[in-house]
């Protein structure tokens, strides 16, 4: 004869049995909750790049939306990554193929990583114009620009900008050492200065300086030129006119005694 205790245990027995048929059910189907959703998991971030060499050498502007470390290569020759945009100081000239990480973007340039060309296991960073990773050139856009600003042109990218003729011209934080293209009737025009965020440790020189005149001449930044100026007998940059005598500014001519390529720059006239 059973006893009472062992019969009670059975009905006991019997509901484990069935909760854990259940559970094994739901894992079954992909672990659904109650409601039936499934839970999902967050794509991983792309790693970091390796810290560049020049990390505390190159801007970085307030405005800055991350590119979330994308791999993309450089798709025109020649382009030009500088410390800071528009008119840095060049940080190194990348060739068509050559993988970059995208960091961050400003107006239309981007700031990337890179390998330096010139040493083989260093990492660099710059900021390279949109367009280098489009072949062929950038349209100009047509949408205008908001009060105070104009639209800029500086290698091949293209923005809108505040021109400016001393520092207190520009915003907070903000100096007059860019240097851009006004554009015209659709076209890169005459230079001008532009307000933009130094490299740091850079003192960078302003239009009302004794030596830069913009748009004529200014003194390199680390022995080299800004884009479309040219190193001259003199140690300065002047700005390259070979289109059209036009492009240089008031108070200044085209003349090509400066250069031993005999290409035609700006000279300030007395």
């Amino acid at each position: 004869m059973r006893s009472p205790f062992a019969l009670l245990l059975v009905p006991f027995a019997l509901s484990t049995l069935a909760c854990s048929m259940l559970h094994a059910g739901a894992k079954a189907d992909g672990g659904a909750s109650d409601g039936g959703a499934v839970a999902e998991t967050d794509a991983a971030p792309n790693p970091p790049p390796p810290t560049p060499d020049n990390v505390n050498q190159v801007a970085r502007f307030p405005d800055e939306v991350s590119l979330n470390n994308t791999a993309a290569k450089i798709a025109d020759p020649h382009q030009i990554a500088r410390n800071s945009v528009p008119g840095g100081a060049v940080v190194a000239t990348l060739n068509t193929g050559t993988d970059t990480v995208q960091i961050a973007s400003h107006d239309n340039f981007f700031l990337c990583s890179f390998n330096d060309p010139k040493n083989a296991g260093h990492t660099l960073e710059g900021w390279i114009s949109q367009g280098a990773f489009v072949a062929g050139p950038t349209p100009s856009p047509a949408a205008g620009c908001p009060a105070g600003q104009v639209k800029l042109e500086f290698e091949d990218a293209y923005f809108c900008g505040r021109e400016c003729k001393v520092d207190k011209d520009c915003p907070g934080g903000q100096s007059c050492s860019g240097s851009a293209n006004i554009i015209t009737n659709g076209k890169a025009g005459a230079p001008t200065a532009t307000c933009t965020i130094p490299a740091p440790g850079t003192t960078p020189s302003t239009p009302s300086s004794a030596t830069t005149i913009v748009g004529v001449q200014q003194p390199p930044t680390n022995g080299t030129c800004p884009a479309k100026y040219i190193l001259a007998s003199d140690k300065m940059c002047h700005f390259e006119c070979s289109k059209s005598p036009l492009q240089c500014p008031p108070k200044s001519r085209c003349t090509a005694t400066l250069t031993t390529a005999t290409t035609p720059v700006c000279e300030e006239q007395h």
